[in-house]
């Protein structure tokens, strides 16, 4: 079965290497906004906020909206990924 998209937020510092690491596979990432997943959240009546609770409203927010597809260049992941093990933010 074909990875159609994966659906993410972009929380603190961690999603960089998240998308490093998924772009370098050549996965289809879609971005999410948090405040935007946290409306449709609500709108549909999820009041909880859990990881697992968080993963189940992205993925209906993916089928939901199909949110637009991020083409991370693989080239660039790798340049982000060795700055970053330089010690830069």
């Amino acid at each position: 079965m074909a990875v159609e998209r994966i659906v993410y937020e972009p929380t603190g510092i961690y999603h960089r290497r998240f998308e490093d690491a998924l772009a370098m596979e050549e996965l289809p990432l879609a971005k999410v906004n948090p405040l935007q997943a946290h409306r449709f959240a609500e709108a549909r009546g999820t009041r909880a906020m859990t990881d697992k609770v968080d993963a189940a409203v992205l993925a209906h927010m993916g089928v939901a909206l199909q949110p637009g597809i991020v083409r991370l260049l693989r080239k660039y992941c790798a340049i982000s990924r060795n700055y970053r093990l330089q010690g830069k933010p």
